[in-house]
């Protein structure tokens, strides 16, 4: 292992392609989820370049800036979160829990100004706070109005078209959405035609135990791999990629399956403003609730939280459930289920 001293030179030559950007002080992140690409985030901004890092470059970085703080970085222990000489953030994930020959590598640049009131509020961060409401956003309204639009179509067409706009519309509003049913009912295929709603520019962060998702057209997406039954070279969990996730900058995450404590995880992202799509097995969309429940007392940070609590948090979460199943063999959607539409009394 290089020694610590020795590291921050040769992490510093290792990042010099970066220059250009490291001493922009307008740039947020700097994103790599593959050799030759890099993605750099200027506030609502974000902006695609090549650059003449390969694999082994990419490595390089991550095994530097682990051994400043003597830890090790590999196919054994994939992920590392560290902070970098001037209060950088780095994250980096390795393979085998991304695609081999590829690093998932997210920066988050330090602030090094701490700007006062006066100065944030000539930024305009004021301009937009409003008297909260406490009511239905006008955005939800207009969601409830395509969910009851789409209910009560009659004809074969009218429906089709109506419930293409409704969940159009809640990917565009960067709802969370929880596809469920039984095993074969086309779940996962779904979610991929869902996922295709997602604008192009926005970050995604896949999770996955299968390469099912590297059809998307998304170029600013990093995917994220793990043994089922913690069988492979790693011993990493959803669980773990899930909190690794939320040090990606992602605009949204993408699990292909819940199954156990990485509902917890995926729950918490949520919270912190991060939309979701998922899978789960489950015989209804009001069978969900329990189904994650249970499964979010899994994870030790909820172990001792009672039940009801759980599923009235995550009935806070959840915003569109899709059940599908396969009656005489043909997939369909059997039942949508809409948050806000159930707080209206909207069936």
């Amino acid at each position: 292992m290089t020694r610590p001293h020795e590291a921050v030179p040769l992490l510093q030559h290792a990042l010099s392609p970066f220059a250009q950007w490291w001493d922009d002080p307008a740039v947020e992140d700097i994103l790599i989820n593959r050799p030759g690409e890099v993605f750099i985030r200027r506030g609502a901004e974000t902006t695609s370049h090549e650059i003449p890092l390969d694999f082994i470059d990419l490595e390089g970085i991550a095994i530097l800036a682990a051994s400043l703080k003597r830890q090790n970085v590999g196919r054994a222990k994939p992920l590392l979160s560290c902070e970098l000489p001037g209060g950088t953030r780095l994250q980096a994930v390795l393979p085998p829990c991304v695609n081999d020959g590829t690093v998932a590598l997210a920066i988050r640049r330090a602030k090094k100004i701490a700007p006062t009131l006066d100065e944030l509020g000539a930024g305009g961060i004021f301009a937009e706070v409003q008297k909260p409401t406490g009511g239905m956003s006008q955005q939800d309204r207009a969601l409830v109005q395509l969910y009851a639009e789409a209910q009560r179509a009659e004809s074969l067409e009218a429906r089709e078209q109506g419930w293409k706009a409704f969940l159009r519309a809640t990917m565009n509003a960067r709802k969370t959405h929880v596809l469920c049913g039984e095993v074969g009912v086309g779940k996962t295929h779904f979610s991929m035609g869902m996922a295709q709603e997602i604008p192009l520019d926005d970050r995604i962060v896949t999770v996955q135990d299968a390469d099912e998702w590297s059809a998307l057209p998304h170029r600013n997406r990093a995917d994220l791999f793990y043994s089922k039954g913690e069988q492979g070279a790693a011993q990493v969990t959803p669980n773990d990629l899930v909190e690794a996730s939320l040090r990606l900058a992602m605009r949204w995450l993408l699990l292909q399956e819940v199954r156990g404590a990485e509902a917890f995880s995926f729950m918490r992202a949520r919270r912190s403003g991060h939309p979701g799509l998922t899978t789960c097995h489950a015989a209804n969309a009001a069978a969900v609730f329990p189904t994650l429940t249970l499964m979010v007392r899994q994870s030790p940070a909820a172990a001792s939280v009672e039940l009801d609590v759980i599923e009235t948090a995550l009935r806070g979460l959840i915003d569109v459930v899709v059940h599908l199943h396969r009656p005489d063999g043909r997939f369909a959607i059997s039942e949508v289920w809409f948050a806000p539409a159930e707080r209206e009394g909207v069936a």
